[in-house]
């Protein structure tokens, strides 16, 4: 009789099959500002950039002719904000 796979090997599977979604060489970091797009210390389409969700409210508000060119330029991953 075998046994069900337990919960943590399933976990482990669906992480696994995320983290195949993400090329390897990419490299993660956080943007807080757009002003850290035009610096030569990021490198397009190498670069993951990580944003919280109200800093990329305010950057696709006040900046959206930049905040496009860098969501072209760049891998965005933005995270939901903690109090929901």
């Amino acid at each position: 009789m075998t046994r069900p796979p337990s919960k943590s090997s399933k976990m482990m599977l669906i992480c696994r099959k995320l983290s195949d979604l993400i090329c390897p060489w990419a490299t993660s970091a956080v943007l807080k500002t757009m002003s850290m797009t035009t610096d030569d210390i990021l490198q397009k389409r190498r670069n993951l950039l990580s944003l919280a969700e109200s800093n990329c409210l305010k950057m696709a508000q006040k900046f959206p002719a930049e905040f496009n060119q860098t969501a072209k330029d760049y891998l965005v991953r933005v995270t939901p904000n903690a109090a929901r």
